[in-house]
Order: structure tokens, then sequence, then C-alpha cells
């Protein structure tokens, strides 16, 4: 269930709006989604944290996990 007071969609379950291959969650970390209120990640964090954040996202979930694609909102 979606949390009111939370900044942003949730990481943790199946339903993705910028997709949910580790390159996708990366690209979406790093680059940030401005119309939806998500700064860029990168530019603050580098790479390499970038990273593990993304690492540290992929970890929430089971290997073999469908990730259901939404249109963007």
């Amino acid at each position: 269930a979606e949390n009111p007071a939370a900044v942003g969609p949730d990481l943790t379950d199946r339903a993705w709006i910028h997709g949910g291959t580790p390159k996708e969650i990366y690209h979406t970390v790093a680059a940030g989604v401005l119309a939806k209120g998500m700064p860029a990640w990168e530019p603050v964090l580098g790479q390499k944290k970038t990273a593990e954040v993304v690492a540290y996202i992929l970890s929430r979930h089971q290997k073999g996990e469908e990730i259901l694609v939404e249109p963007s909102k």
C-alpha cells in the first residue's frame, strides 16, 4: 500500500513506473525524475554510491521476481 506521507513511489513493491532492470533503476536513481519530484542523485552520491543504492533496492526483491512495469502516471 502506498504511504501518502512518502515522497516518490515505493521501490520495494513489484510495480515499477520507469523499469525494473538494474540498468533502468540505476538511470532512475542517477538522473532522477524531476516531473515526479525526485532529484538526480548521481551528482550528489557519485557513481559508486549510486550503484550501492541500486544494489540495496534490488536486495529488497526476490531473484526472478516478476516486475510489473506500469505506464507513467
